[in-house]
């Protein structure tokens, strides 16, 4: 299963109270929403809770400006699915492929209306680029926590490894296999679940996330899409 790896600076989480802190202050300022995000006070907030120096931060705002100037329908301050990739390789983050862009981007829009303004995005970066280990794997335990219950499923997992398995298969090239069979991906969710709930008295087959630590630990590929 080394298939699993992803890219160095993507890993996983988030701090959803850095977040709300971000947008509290970033629409006081009227940043968030309008191009106003060059706002010293405003900016020196972002740089304080997502460890950016203020000069990085300002180039990455550039770029993201930019790239939000293409879709004025949506607004001129956000950015779309179809420009968050772009966004991300600006920024030196390069998905390994579609399907993790995508559980990124259901991650970095915190507010989940469809697009990702500038503050959602500085705090999923910061993540990425400057988050603890643990908040990395908190990151990736909400990628497998597609229903947002606070646990994870095996069909959740098993979801999550097929959308990966996929890109895998069409990036196959030659007739090389690189993708798994379905029952393959199975077994290991199967795997992976029996390691997580070693120690649990009740095994309901659903991961808390320091179920999926004990896991990871066992299954270090857990927290690699590639």
């Amino acid at each position: 299963y080394h298939s699993y790896h992803a890219p160095h600076a993507r890993a996983a989480a988030r701090h959803n109270n850095h977040l709300l802190t971000c947008e509290k202050t970033a629409s006081a300022m009227g940043q968030a929403q309008s191009g106003e995000s060059h706002n010293p006070f405003g900016m020196s907030a972002i740089a304080q809770k997502t460890n950016f120096p203020k000069e990085e931060l300002e180039d990455i705002r550039k770029e993201f400006m930019k790239l939000a100037a293409k879709s004025p329908e949506v607004g001129d301050a956000v950015i779309k699915k179809e420009q968050f990739g772009e966004a991300l390789k600006a920024a030196g983050v390069q998905p390994s492929n579609e399907a993790f862009a995508n559980a990124l981007y259901a991650q970095f829009d915190q507010n989940g209306d469809g697009v990702i303004n500038f503050v959602e995005f500085c705090a999923g970066l910061a993540v990425l680029l400057k988050g603890t280990p643990m908040e990395k794997y908190q990151l990736c335990f909400e990628i497998y926590d597609v229903e947002k219950t606070g646990t994870i499923n095996k069909k959740e997992m098993l979801q999550v490894f097929k959308a990966m398995n996929l890109a895998l298969d069409c990036a196959a090239d030659g007739g090389s296999r690189k993708s798994y069979s379905e029952a393959e991906l199975q077994s290991f969710v199967d795997d992976v679940f029996k390691k997580g709930e070693e120690k649990a008295a009740n095994k309901d087959e659903q991961l808390s996330f320091n179920e999926f630590l004990r896991a990871v630990k066992a299954y270090p590929q857990l927290v690699d899409f590639k």
